[in-house]
């Protein structure tokens, strides 16, 4: 059995996007935004998965779909279909498309609430059908609306993707340099029991509001990512950059020295290529993705300390 998730995400995001999938249910690139695998995603739960569904059939040729409905007749009583197109312009009309595939479902359609959710996703030549297990919620954009947060601050659906990329299975999750709380946030939102430090004494009150604003009871201190010690599962942080806030000399070359003391894989958002560090570190980077955000490229390394 295999399922399909539609991407949705631009080209800054793509990559990350991209890692999210692959590392929520393993598989590959069908066309250039459907996800397959032999996983099903919770798509609820992502950045950049618009929603799950079943794969019941793929091809290229619509004919071939309406063929196997009249061979192989699909009870679906109270069903709608969510029919989308890349690019949305060409093609044929997506109403007419589902009118015939209503045609040949054994049931009645319900558009208001509906018992049984289809999927028709036509993408660059491409077709998928299927039956829809899960939704993307985007209840990440409502977070973007902090009582206090600041410029170097990465977005919420990012912060959310960095940590599925990190692990998915619940965990302990610190960010040892929190800031206004937005990665801790996200952590504790997916369900991980979610620490955050800062070395700047009033961050910690700033996050703590922050997540409590969104009924949430993170726990958050007073601590410095270069000396910090403790046990967790993962590390996600967006470490602070020279451009928005001084870093002192050697300041990355400890932070790496110090992260085995933390977690065994770690993500760290930096402004710059530390891969030489990390090398030399001796830690090991299993991936790097470039995402865009305004007028510079932030860069997440993921890392295996063990």
């Amino acid at each position: 059995m295999e399922w399909f998730h539609v991407i949705a995400a631009g080209d800054v995001d793509r990559d990350l996007a991209l890692a999210e999938a692959a590392a929520l249910g393993p598989g590959t690139l069908s066309s250039p935004n459907v996800w397959l695998s032999r996983h099903a995603i919770d798509a609820s739960r992502t950045a950049y998965l618009s929603l799950g569904a079943e794969l019941l059939w793929s091809g290229r040729e619509f004919g071939d779909l309406l063929r196997l409905l009249e061979e192989r007749p699909l009870e679906a009583h109270g069903f709608a279909i969510d029919a989308r197109k890349y690019p949305r312009r060409g093609g044929p009309p997506r109403q007419e498309m589902c009118a015939q595939i209503g045609q040949r479902l054994i049931g009645h359609p319900n558009l208001e609430r509906p018992a049984v959710e289809l999927a028709l996703v036509l993408d660059q030549g491409s077709m998928y059908f299927g039956r829809i297990v899960s939704r993307q919620t985007t209840d990440w954009a409502a977070r973007t609306g902090k009582p206090f947060t600041f410029s170097a601050a990465i977005f919420p659906r990012v912060a959310r993707a960095a940590v599925n990329i990190t692990g998915s299975r619940p965990a302990t999750v610190v960010d040892p340099c929190c800031g206004s709380g937005t990665i801790v946030i996200e952590a504790a939102t997916l369900g991980h029991r979610a620490v955050g430090f800062d070395r700047a004494i009033d961050m910690p009150r700033r996050a703590r509001r922050n997540a409590r604003h969104f009924g949430l009871d993170a726990l958050f201190g007073v601590g410095d990512v270069r000396t910090l010690a403790g046990q967790f599962d993962l590390l996600v942080s967006n470490l602070p950059y020279d451009r928005y806030s001084p870093t002192p000399p050697g300041f990355y070359q400890a932070v790496l020295r110090n992260l085995p003391r933390l977690a065994p894989r770690a993500a760290l958002f930096t402004d710059s290529d530390l891969s030489p560090l990390i090398e030399a570190a001796g830690l090991r980077q299993t991936g790097l993705i470039k995402q865009i955000s305004y007028s510079m490229i932030r860069h997440l390394h993921l890392i295996e300390t063990e």
